[in-house]
């Protein structure tokens, strides 16, 4: 007991965590053992994606770990069963460096008895056409704008297969929203046959006047708090970006009567509740005479989903919104856990078009993580135990995919464009020509169709068809079509029921919706010829 006393007395004048002290190789075999065991029992159903007998090979093989292993390579395989479960609330957490910022959740971990991870002075972001800087501690300012090319000399599309299994996941968006934070572990990268070693990384590097660079870079020394530069174009950050110390808040944006509310929490304010948030934005919508509500659940982690229900109902009863183009969601694939049920609500509830990228969570998924603390290391392990089937019992789909899709690209990130606004607002341009060939996506609850339609115009009246395969509508004629300025409206026979048409035209884009039993169902269509 003395030497151990000594030892931490020397871990914590060296400034490195007294919790470092190693495991022997038995203790991990009883946190193994422990962990198999239990993840079962816990589980709602941890066998919804991985078999009994692919979960016990897989515990075997981490049993049979050699005596000299090292910490965080058995850290890391932990990590690797935990993630095959298939369920992006399941996951060990790994024992970082508090002052990382990574891998936040809205509840404590206790501190693990095993060394803390490290981090780079970097952070990533994905985006449509690769791997951008977008923070860096002081001295690695000049990297902020930069493309990764590769990492440990291997290409980042060869990385991130690398990272992906121990990765947790609901589908693949959540695993492109994660992949960056595992990529500034040195532990992970040298665990997983990036690196040789923790102790440097060499980044490739291409800039934004085509220059590339080869950059070796050391992990922050372990708990500081560094200068952190982010990158920030000249004009300012995009909207969705802005006031990162509120859950939520709401703007009118200018010369478009368009309300804009982001949601980048599902966590109450100490200022100000939910419902009592929600209350004044619904109002304001009605005092400003706001023609168009738009919804931001991009990077929404969560939180809880109770607190949904004053946005949602205020969707419902805010009528002037109901109206083809008047009622956006935008998500990506960090729209996750309470985001996505208040996602789901909206898909069901109301004919909002989403826009955007596929969010990082399943329409019916498991949630509602609850802790299992191994006996020994202390690591958790975060076990979902409800399933939420927010959806149809036949929705299969692993993400909400948007009709109106939209992913940012490195120049648009380097310029602090946001091109889903840019999209969402081009449905205030002019009303254009009707006739010709349209091609787009209908949201049919769960389901997506294409949709097609072609329309003609002669002197005295417009007729069109319309196809939407998916549904069995195959050259169904649209009658009484009839446009006024920006509004197109008709009917659509499906065998003898009449279903009422109607879409806002700009340009050469429609939005509208077709109702089917009382229900609105969204499409977004392009003019093609």
């Amino acid at each position: 007991m003395q030497a151990i006393a000594i030892l931490t007395v020397l871990c914590l004048i060296a400034g490195l965590p007294a919790a470092g002290l190693a495991l022997t190789h038995e203790q991990w075999r009883e946190d193994v053992d422990f962990a198999c065991r239990e993840m079962p029992k816990r589980h709602a159903n941890l066998f919804h994606t991985l078999s009994p007998q692919e979960y016990q090979t897989a515990c075997d093989r981490l049993r049979a770990e050699p005596a000299g292993t090292a910490e965080h390579r058995r850290v890391l395989a932990l990590a690797a069963l935990v993630a095959r479960v298939g369920d992006g609330h399941t996951r060990l957490t790994l024992p970082m460096d508090p002052s990382a910022g990574l891998f936040l959740s809205h509840t404590a971990t206790v501190q693990p008895e095993v060394a803390h991870f490290g981090h780079l002075p970097v952070r990533f972001e994905v985006l449509a056409d690769g791997w951008l800087v977008v923070r860096a501690t002081g001295e690695h300012r000049a990297l902020l704008g930069s493309s990764v090319e590769r990492i440990g000399g291997r290409p980042i599309e060869e990385v991130a297969r690398a990272l992906e299994p121990i990765v947790q996941r609901d589908n693949a968006a959540q695993v492109t929203n994660l992949l960056p934070m595992f990529a500034v572990v040195p532990e992970v990268l040298e665990a997983r046959g990036v690196f040789a070693t923790t102790q440097a990384a060499v980044l490739t590097v291409r800039h934004a006047d085509g220059r590339t660079q080869d950059v070796e870079v050391r992990p922050v020394p372990p708990h500081t708090d560094p200068e952190w530069v982010d990158l920030v174009p000249d004009h300012g950050l995009p909207l969705h970006r802005g006031h990162p110390e509120r859950n939520y808040w709401f703007t009118s944006l200018p010369g478009s009567r368009t309300m804009y509310f982001r949601f980048a929490e599902v966590i109450e304010q100490p200022h100000e509740t939910i419902a009592d948030f929600s209350r004044r934005l619904f109002q304001e919508i009605e005092d400003q005479g706001s023609e168009r509500l738009v919804i931001d659940l991009r990077g929404n982690p969560g939180g809880n989903n109770d607190f949904n229900t004053p946005i949602v109902l205020g969707v419902i009863r805010a009528v002037r919104l109901w109206r083809p183009g008047g009622l956006f969601v935008i998500t990506d694939h960090g729209t996750f856990s309470a985001a996505m049920n208040l996602a789901n609500d909206l898909e069901r509830w109301t004919p909002a078009v989403f826009a955007g990228s596929a969010t990082g969570a399943r329409p019916n998924s498991y949630g509602d993580a609850r802790k299992l603390e191994l006996p020994n290391s202390h690591l958790t392990v975060r076990l979902s135990s409800l399933y939420w089937q927010d959806s149809s019992p036949l929705d299969e789909r692993d993400a909400i995919t948007p009709i109106l899709p939209v992913v940012a690209t490195m120049a648009d990130r380097r310029a602090g464009r946001d091109p889903v606004i840019e999209a969402i607002l081009a449905f205030d341009a002019p009303a254009g020509a009707v006739h010709g060939a349209w091609r787009g996506e209908l949201a049919a609850g769960y389901l997506r169709t294409p949709l097609a339609m072609r329309i003609a115009a002669s002197e005295r009246d417009l007729s069109a068809s319309v196809d939407m395969p998916v549904l069995g509508v195959n050259a169904a004629p649209l009658s009484a079509l009839e446009q006024r300025g920006v509004d197109l409206s008709g009917l659509l026979m499906i065998g003898k029921r009449r279903v009422p048409f109607a879409a806002r035209v700009a340009g050469t884009q429609m939005a509208g919706w077709f109702e089917y039993i009382g229900e609105r169902y969204p499409f977004v269509a392009r003019r093609v010829e």
